[in-house]
């Protein structure tokens, strides 16, 4: 989580940034960037600590890739990367200067004797690494523009109202759709002419009174769409 997200702050792609930083740096360390023994310190720590730097796993770390993992993990968002798109140009540099001598593959081929773990990461620093980089990057942008379009498409619906609601009723927000828009609650009339409030979930097609809502009208939901008001006489 990013630390606007742990404040439930509003939240934007840079959000996403931050968790494909924490991303290279697991890929990079082997290591979490702000994992803690309970999720609390470990919220804690996203929003006051700076996580280790990458050389104290491996002193050869690149300048240029530790620069990019930390500008990925700035506190504000205003701080990181503004775009994927600067982002990728970013990680694209890095591999340009990481392989056009081959120094890296060199030097692993003349230290057999390297432990497993340095070779890893000998390989994460190499052209392999931002290529999965880069990968991880275009799906995060891909998850992230089809979340925007999913959410702007217009949606109608229609009802039938069950054989003993008479009307709809004259209500002003007769009804009224939840904030999350997976239910609506609607204010009826039954043959005796009192009213009462009608649930339907957007995935099925049945409406359901709402047992002790008679006589009530101008409903309206909870931020968190877990509950219903109402007045009542």
């Amino acid at each position: 989580m990013s630390p606007e997200q742990v404040r439930g702050a509003p939240t934007d792609h840079r959000s996403d940034i931050f968790s494909f930083g924490l991303i290279l740096y697991e890929m990079i360390t082997g290591k979490r960037a702000f994992q803690h023994e309970t999720m609390a310190e470990t919220m804690s720590a996203i929003l006051k600590e700076e996580p280790a730097e990458l050389t104290e796993s491996n002193p050869n770390i690149s300048p240029p890739l530790e620069r990019i993992v930390r500008r990925c993990l700035e506190k504000k968002p205003e701080r990181r990367f503004q775009s994927t798109s600067d982002l990728g140009f970013a990680l694209e540099s890095l591999a340009g200067t990481t392989t056009s001598s081959g120094s890296n593959q060199a030097a692993l081929k003349s230290e057999p004797e390297a432990s497993a773990g340095s070779k890893i990461i000998g390989l994460l620093r190499s052209a392999g690494w931002v290529v999965a980089a880069i990968a991880v990057l275009a799906a995060l942008g891909f998850v992230y523009f089809n979340r925007l379009a999913a959410d702007t498409r217009p949606v109608s619906l229609s009802f039938v109202p069950p054989q003993s609601m008479e009307s709809a009723g004259d209500d002003q927000e007769a009804a009224v759709v939840s904030p999350d828009g997976k239910k609506v609650v609607v204010t009826g009339r039954l043959a005796d002419g009192k009213k009462q409030l009608w649930l339907r979930s957007l995935d099925s097609y049945e409406l359901k009174a709402i047992p002790l809502t008679e006589g009530a009208g101008n409903p309206f939901w909870s931020p968190d769409s877990r509950f219903i008001a109402f007045r009542a006489d």
